[in-house]
């Protein structure tokens, strides 16, 4: 694909408005930007976008981040990173580095360690314990994806005594979603909620997908922010929660930071391991959570942005994180799962390119659940 990065390698997010606006992160910057161009720069985020801050000298650097302390402890999420291409020397780190204090002045100094080691770092506070928490990272560029088949259209069927249905029409330019209009709602009734989803871009990167109802009406929105092609932050504005997605150095995710930490798409402080390009297990510290299998073909393209994957029924059943994965989940099983529910396997018929054509399961032994795939090339 000519601009998209893979989903699976691409995901890191961290959009917290519950206590900053955009005013109050534009602050941040004048108070502590330095008055000559001497330096370097830190680019960080903790609202809807990323802020970039000229640093003259380490008293500078300091301030800066004692103040994403301050943003910390008021409930954002904040990620960071050295913009200069010499601080490098982290590259080679496979796993994420973690830290907890609650001594304030042990929190900065650890911070400063890891920018100046080029790593991105994210920082949060848990005010019930008083304490700050950092994860650190460094990851190569992502790579690019080469441009799979488009959807065109895939109609879902959930039966359950009646039947409810979906109906997903794409639209692309090149190899962008452009937008997405959903027919939904029981098969047979006159009255079906339809849906329009409107993808914008910044240099081939998604970075606000817009929800609207039949009559124009904007119902609610995501919006995304990148480090070097790599989403950093995702913001949803119905719920108002963000997540910070934190990678491995091949540039799987590995964890994540939701923000506040209820009522998440995806559990908060889930841990993922891969193989083959696919998250095979999931972990909440030590203890498994579920496994996964999967098929050797390639996952429906170009439809999945952080947590949202644009595509009906995709957050039934296993988890919003599968559709990170390269390939079409064919067997989900939760940790001593024992209904169809949380052990449960999707089958597919394919074409003669290897393409899913339509996949089935049967959730908790009542729902049959069907997809049909058409593609436009």
């Amino acid at each position: 694909m000519k601009n998209i990065v893979k989903l699976f390698a691409l995901l890191t997010v961290a959009l917290a408005m519950t206590a900053c606006n955009k005013e109050d992160v534009q602050t941040v910057a004048e108070d502590v930007t330095a008055s000559n161009e001497t330096g370097y720069t830190i680019t960080y985020i903790a609202g809807e976008r990323a802020t970039s801050v000229r640093i003259a000298n380490d008293e500078e650097k300091e301030a800066l981040l004692d103040r994403f302390c301050d943003l910390a402890q008021e409930g954002l999420a904040v990620t960071f990173r050295n913009e200069s291409p010499a601080n490098s020397a982290g590259k080679d780190s496979k796993e994420p580095t973690t830290f907890s204090t609650t001594d304030r002045e042990e929190m900065v100094r650890w911070m400063a360690r890891m920018e100046d080691a080029g790593m991105t770092v994210t920082v949060t506070y848990d005010s019930e314990t008083g304490r700050w928490h950092g994860t650190a990272y460094c990851t190569t560029a992502p790579a690019q994806q080469a441009a799979g088949r488009r959807l065109s259209r895939i109609t879902y069927q959930k039966e359950a005594g009646g039947v409810y249905s979906a109906i997903y029409n794409y639209t692309w330019n090149g190899d962008l979603l452009t937008r997405v209009d959903v027919e939904e709602g029981d098969l047979y009734s006159s009255r079906r909620t339809r849906t329009t989803v409107v993808l914008n871009y910044d240099n081939g990167l998604c970075n606000e997908i817009r929800y609207y109802d039949s009559t124009g009406t904007l119902l609610r929105y995501h919006s995304y922010t990148y480090f070097d092609g790599r989403l950093v932050q995702e913001w949803q504005s119905a719920s108002n929660q963000s997540y910070t997605f934190q990678y491995d150095s091949v540039g799987n995710i590995v964890t994540w930071v939701a923000v506040p930490d209820h009522n998440t798409i995806i559990p908060n402080g889930e841990r993922c391991e891969w193989e083959n390009g696919d998250m095979v297990r999931t972990y909440m510290q030590d203890r498994l959570l579920a496994t996964y299998e999967y098929d050797n073909s390639p996952h429906p393209y170009g439809i999945t942005f952080g947590t949202k994957t644009l595509m009906p029924g995709s957050n039934y059943m296993s988890g919003q994180e599968i559709h990170w994965s390269r390939h079409n989940i064919t067997h989900f099983r939760a940790a001593n799962g024992k209904s169809s529910g949380t052990d449960l396997r999707i089958n597919y018929t394919y074409d003669d390119r290897g393409y899913p054509v339509t996949a089935e399961t049967n959730w908790f032994g009542t729902y049959n659940i069907t997809w049909t795939y058409e593609y436009l090339d």
